[in-house]
């Protein structure tokens, strides 16, 4: 087994372990309780108020300071889109089945580094 997993059985850091299990048995009561949508679609409403809260705040932090910082997601955002490559793809007249796959292995892995990015 993979020493992450022990770590998180044996509760070697409780912190983490309490969040990893408190989160999977809400989600698990979540699932019990309402449809698969539902739960996917208030774990959206969730990400979604959490990140543009996230942005305001650091939008008049910078005001308040007189920074010139600018979107607290350039960088990843940057990363992620370069220069319309997804955008491209599904633009074609012939949109092949290896183009969108591509973009949404493409979306998928930036999801994921935008998640691990913000935890």
């Amino acid at each position: 087994m993979c020493g992450v997993v022990l770590d998180l059985i044996y509760w070697r850091d409780a912190k983490k372990t309490g969040v990893v299990f408190g989160s999977t048995l809400v989600l698990l009561l979540s699932l019990a309780m309402f449809s698969v949508l539902s739960v996917l679609a208030y774990l959206s409403l969730v990400t979604l108020t959490i990140t543009i809260s996230y942005r305001v705040y650091r939008s008049i932090l910078a005001s308040l300071q007189k920074t010139g910082e600018g979107h607290p997601f350039q960088s990843v955002l940057s990363r992620l889109f370069s220069a319309s490559s997804c955008y491209s793809a599904l633009v074609r007249v012939r949109i092949g089945s290896e183009s969108i796959v591509k973009c949404v292995d493409m979306l998928v892995s930036a999801d994921l580094s935008v998640y691990q990015h913000i935890s």
